[in-house]
């Protein structure tokens, strides 16, 4: 197991997905820590693209962007 810390960003369109992912992502060991949260794609986008974080999960159906894009 590593002892790299690893960084994530959550996008989803559901505040409540956000914070059970964030806190089973705490739950890890090592934990994950959450650097960032998006509501939609336009602002996963821009957080992934600031924040290069090592782990990025999204929804595949979030407005304005899906996931996939």
């Amino acid at each position: 197991m590593s002892d790299v810390p690893v960084s994530a960003v959550i996008a989803d369109d559901h505040a409540l997905v956000r914070a059970g992912l964030k806190e089973i992502l705490a739950g890890l060991v090592p934990p994950v820590t959450v650097v960032g949260e998006a509501e939609n794609g336009v602002e996963a986008i821009a957080l992934g693209k600031a924040l290069q974080p090592g782990l990025l999960l999204l929804d595949a159906g979030m407005p304005l962007s899906r996931g996939m894009e």
